[in-house]
């Protein structure tokens, strides 16, 4: 975080807004389908006094389906991004920086397509593969397999392949042998 201020400091930086979303009138009883995490106001405003601790100009903003539609009329020099998403919208996390992006507004954090990428576990698996990056072999399955797949050693674990970090991930998700998959 700090080496962006040190970088846009330069560039006369005064003002920076932290963005974040809180589950607050959940749409779905489901909290595992919601991206956002409780707690996301309460970071922000940490985020925001180290910031004016620092000397800036800070405040933070709830992004919501309709807060984001006049977000680019914030006068602000710098979108510090703690956004899951849009509200409570689940997979739309990529949406925050395309936004901004579209706006041409400066922000922190990944951009939109290195949020979709990375929130498929195929495509991330794909391209550490194609860049001779380490990671423990895989496969995909539709449904459970007759044999274990080959080269896949136990204990194994099983995840959604488009979740969110540890999203759908519990302690059954460690597997010793194929009967656990049952």
């Amino acid at each position: 975080m700090f080496d962006i201020l040190k970088k846009v400091k330069k560039k006369k930086l005064k003002k920076v807004t932290v963005l974040y979303n809180e589950v607050t009138n959940l749409q779905t009883s489901d909290k595992k389908a919601l991206l956002a995490e409780e707690g996301g106001e309460e970071d922000a405003k940490i985020i925001s006094g180290a910031l004016k601790d620092f000397g800036y100009k800070s405040d933070i903003y709830e992004l919501t389906p309709r807060s984001i539609k006049v977000l680019d009329h914030r006068s602000t020099d710098l979108f510090f991004n703690l956004c899951d998403g849009v509200g409570n919208l689940p997979k739309t996390e990529h949406k925050v920086p395309q936004f901004l992006d579209k706006k041409n507004l400066w922000y922190t954090g990944s951009n939109a397509s290195a949020l979709l990428l990375t929130t498929n576990k195929v495509l991330t698996k794909q391209v550490f593969i194609q860049n001779n990056i380490p990671t423990p072999d895989y496969a995909v399955l539709q449904r459970i397999p007759d044999k274990t797949p080959e080269g896949l050693r136990y204990p194994l674990i099983v995840k959604p392949v488009a979740e969110d970090c540890s999203l759908g991930i519990s302690q059954k998700s460690v597997v010793y042998d194929l009967s656990d998959l049952f």
